[in-house]
């Protein structure tokens, strides 16, 4: 399921097990590769630490978990004056995907208080030390999952 607001408040992105990517548009495939590419190109050792920090933590959560599903990115414009957008998006997508495990990575750098006050359970947590251009950065690692 993917979803976006056309008045450009909000972006979310979400795959599920058995079902193949799904983009709105050539554009949107191509934003999000290129994202993936500049992180690749100029923060290596960053976004290579933070790549290889979710995936081991998945591939701990999947020791003892099995899941449906990731949300891969959600976000709203923090200056959109419409509240309660976030809120709705996740209401729609459990209105659709009912009865199925979901996970999403998150840091605590973003807003994963969001989740934790819609039911989502922390599930791993690893702290990690980004180096970017300008300096070291700490960041902890979150990954926090629901049946929805």
């Amino acid at each position: 399921m993917i979803g976006i607001l056309t008045a450009g408040f909000c972006l979310t992105h979400t795959e599920f097990k058995g079902e193949a990517k799904k983009y709105n548009s050539f554009w949107q495939k191509g934003y999000v590769e290129f994202i993936e590419i500049v992180q690749k190109l100029f923060f290596k050792r960053g976004a290579g630490l933070y790549e290889n920090t979710t995936k081991e933590q998945f591939a701990k959560y999947l020791e003892t978990n099995t899941t449906d599903g990731e949300i891969i990115f959600l976000a709203v414009d923090p200056n959109c004056k419409i509240k309660g957008i976030g809120i709705a998006l996740l209401n729609a997508l459990e209105g659709v995907e009912k009865d199925k495990t979901i996970f999403l990575h998150t840091d605590d750098a973003c807003t994963y208080q969001f989740y934790e006050h819609r039911g989502f359970e922390r599930v791993q947590e690893k702290d990690i030390v980004l180096e970017m251009p300008k300096g070291k950065v700490p960041l902890k690692c979150l990954i926090y999952s629901k049946i929805i």
